[in-house]
């Protein structure tokens, strides 16, 4: 592992153990975010050396990264789970991996992360070389590498991996083939299934330390505080999605209307529509009050201070006081 990001990554130990003091999620996780700002620049310096070490990829994170930018390629979302994912294995099972488990558990995130993303670019945006979807199905093989050598390779863990990998192609599939048409998620909670990779982490560790009867639960709290953040992520890159024939859930309802407008008439028509927004808050709230329980449930303080956090930022975000911002829960 890259000396500079042991370095940050002792700094967050530093901060973990005061999480369980503070009250009310605000501030719990506002203390978790100024450490991961501070890594931020390290983690991007740290991603494009994991790249350049795969042999199919060398020069490959360079290119990729100029011609998208890190915003696109899900840097906000893998940086923030990433870590969240560290201070979580030592609050909840009081595991640190060292400098070997780490630098492997890092490379199979980034695998992952940049993997699944270029395949998802590959089929959304025109002109994409590729040589990036190749890549792309090549990263998501070392990422499976990776993950199973971390944990192991149990049968079971192998289940879980299949399992994440298959979810996603799912979700992926069904919104291609909706594309143009309607929204592809009856229930807006299936917005979160392309989040299945980032799960698997989480069910493997739960696998290993003999948690396993909590996996559904897990599962239930993650995907409703991801799906939170789709959710607000749709309304903000509504005329993007509209340009590229994609209806999110915002737009459920109006496909027929909104195949009328132009990108921008119809991403302003879903904004001013009082009574939808207001829908939309209490599905986003619901959702977040069910995650805190879920987490109080499995006694997990770390996910129920994100949880109330987010209900906190919602309001901001509904009301107008704050940008959506991924860093406080990425996708």
């Amino acid at each position: 592992m890259g000396a500079k990001l042991d370095r940050c990554i002792a700094k967050l130990r530093l901060t973990l153990p005061m999480l369980g003091n503070l009250e009310g999620g605000q501030g719990c996780l506002e203390e978790l975010q100024k450490d991961i700002k501070e890594i931020k620049e390290t983690l991007k310096e740290e991603i494009l050396r994991v790249l350049h070490d795969c042999p199919p990829a060398q020069e490959f994170g360079q290119s990729v990264i100029k011609r998208y930018g890190w915003e696109q390629l899900w840097f906000r979302s893998l940086s923030f789970w990433f870590l969240f994912y560290l201070a979580w294995l030592w609050l909840k099972f009081g595991y640190k991996p060292e400098s070997a488990d780490l630098e492997r558990l890092f490379k199979s995130w980034v695998y992952g992360s940049f993997g699944y993303r270029l395949i998802d670019l590959f089929f959304d945006e025109s002109g994409v070389d590729q040589q990036e979807a190749v890549i792309g199905l090549w990263l998501i093989s070392e990422h499976e590498f990776e993950v199973l050598q971390l944990f192991e390779a149990s049968p079971n863990a192998v289940v879980h991996v299949r399992k994440a990998k298959t979810e996603w192609f799912r979700a992926e599939v069904q919104e291609k083939r909706l594309r143009g048409k309607r929204c592809p998620y009856s229930d807006p909670l299936n917005c979160a299934e392309k989040a299945a990779p980032i799960f698997a982490f989480f069910s493997l560790a739960l696998l290993r330390y003999g948690k396993s009867r909590e996996i559904p639960l897990y599962r239930d709290l993650v995907y409703k505080l991801i799906a939170v953040t789709q959710l607000l992520d749709d309304l903000s890159d509504l005329e993007d999605d509209l340009s590229h024939g994609f209806f999110t859930i915002p737009c459920s309802g109006l496909e027929e209307c909104l195949s009328q407008l132009s990108p921008a008439e119809g991403a302003e028509l879903i904004r001013h529509d009082g009574e939808r927004m207001k829908d939309l808050y209490i599905l986003c709230s619901n959702f977040l009050e069910s995650a805190s329980q879920l987490a109080q449930q499995v006694a997990d303080p770390l996910f129920e201070a994100l949880a109330q956090y987010k209900l906190w930022l919602i309001t901001k975000i509904f009301y107008g006081e704050e940008e959506s911002d991924e860093e406080q829960g990425g996708r």
